[in-house]
């Protein structure tokens, strides 16, 4: 995404945000859906295929939804959706299980 499209959308975001309460809602929004597309990519790269569409191997596995999982941060906890996969063999790389969210992983999903 370019500069000056990042830029616009931001501003029609934060156009709404009247209080800190507002603000804050909204960053935890972007930090949830954030860490949900990471693990919804390493989950396709898993597979070799996106979402809904037909594995090319006999092996049938496939994206079969979410679970929900507590992520901890330095802000506290929340909770996510994190995607499976029907063999249950996909394991996160970003935030491994029982792990804690780092630093330069919330940068990177804020500021990307």
């Amino acid at each position: 995404m370019d500069k000056e499209r990042q830029t616009q959308l931001l501003e029609e975001l934060l156009s709404g945000v009247k209080n800190q309460d507002e603000f804050e809602a909204l960053f935890d929004s972007m930090r949830k859906k954030g860490i949900e597309s990471l693990f919804s990519a390493e989950l396709t790269q898993h597979l070799g295929y996106d979402k809904n569409q037909k594995s090319e191997s006999r092996i049938p596995n496939k994206h079969i939804g979410t679970s929900p999982i507590t992520v901890k941060t330095k802000n506290g906890e929340f909770l996510i959706d994190a995607p499976r996969d029907r063999g249950g063999s996909f394991d996160r790389v970003t935030l491994p299980k029982h792990m804690r969210i780092n630093q330069k992983l919330e940068e990177v999903i804020l500021h990307r």
